[in-house]
C-alpha cells in the first residue's frame, strides 16, 4: 500500500471498479418504532484502550 495519497492515486489510475452486489433479502433494517434507546458511548478506557501508551507510537 503506498503511503502517500499521490502514490496511491497513480497505482489505480485506470483500474475498473467492481459492480455493486445486489442486498440479500435477508438483512434486516433497523427497527422503525423509535422505541429503541442508544444508550451510553463507552470510553476508552472502558473498552480497554491506554491512551497515553496508544500516543507514543
Amino acid at each position: 500500500m503506498p503511503s502517500t495519497y499521490g502514490d496511491f492515486r497513480e497505482k489505480v489510475k485506470g483500474l475498473k471498479v467492481r459492480n455493486t452486489i445486489a442486498v440479500a433479502d435477508q438483512f434486516k433494517s433497523l427497527p422503525s418504532g423509535g422505541n429503541v434507546e442508544a444508550g451510553e458511548i463507552p470510553s476508552l478506557a472502558d473498552l480497554g484502550i491506554n491512551h497515553t501508551a496508544n500516543m507514543s507510537q
